[in-house]
């Protein structure tokens, strides 16, 4: 018997959102909530292709987090991974020549986003794509040294962009990752 998908949505994905909307306004909003489909949207076609089984959809405080089955195998994963940010990265394309034809400035928004989300998640650091990626490719031992040099370099970074005057976004990302590559993973 096919069991149902699961959909979760934690009070830390509310929290996130309502973060979202503070910093962006409805218009920023729906512009990152495309992207952020356009981007989940590869994933789970790539999944699909490889012969997995979505097993529930997971919302919390970093984003969206889709538990699976099937579709074993290193380049499976590395493909599953690495279609999200490809997804994104044509999204971005196809949304910046709609928005400039259309005139279109939420379109135009959206594509801008989806490149960022893309470079973000090719960080290769777990829990982002990149990080899969390397992981599957290179195995946990020196995708692990790389993650930790990642995360540290992202981090320097957002220090550099606060004493820039460019605000704490890139600084928080790369906290967390940091934080993230202490953590166990199954």
């Amino acid at each position: 018997m096919e069991k149902h998908l699961k959909i979760n949505i934690s009070a830390g994905a509310v929290l996130l959102l309502a973060a979202l909307y503070f910093i962006l306004d409805w218009d920023g909003l729906a512009a990152l909530l495309l992207a952020a489909a356009a981007h989940e949207a590869g994933h789970l076609a790539a999944l699909r292709v490889m012969g997995g089984r979505v097993t529930s959809f997971r919302f919390d405080i970093c984003g969206a987090v889709i538990e699976r089955r099937g579709a074993p195998g290193t380049l499976a994963e590395a493909a599953c991974a690495a279609a999200g940010p490809a997804a994104g990265a044509a999204y971005a394309l196809i949304a910046a020549r709609l928005g400039a034809h259309f005139g279109s400035g939420l379109l135009t928004l959206s594509a801008g986003l989806s490149l960022v989300l893309t470079a973000f998640n090719l960080i290769p650091a777990p829990p982002l794509d990149g990080g899969r990626i390397a992981e599957a490719l290179l195995g946990r031992r020196v995708s692990g040294i790389i993650a930790l040099a990642a995360a540290g370099l992202t981090l320097a970074a957002g220090l550099y962009a606060v004493a820039r005057g460019c605000g704490a976004a890139l600084l928080t990302a790369g906290a967390y990752l940091c934080l993230e590559q202490g953590r166990e993973r199954p």
